[in-house]
């Protein structure tokens, strides 16, 4: 990320396309998610 970073401040206009992911172990229970959270209240 830090050269795509130097490469915006420098002007090229490539965007920062990051997917996020998580995963969490709880004993023998796992949790995986890719993508955009939603929040809803």
């Amino acid at each position: 990320m830090g050269r795509l970073a130097g490469r915006r401040m420098a002007g090229d206009p490539e965007p920062y396309n990051h997917l996020p992911s998580f995963y969490s172990d709880l004993f023998e229970l796992g949790y995986e998610a890719v993508g955009r959270a939603r929040h809803e209240a």
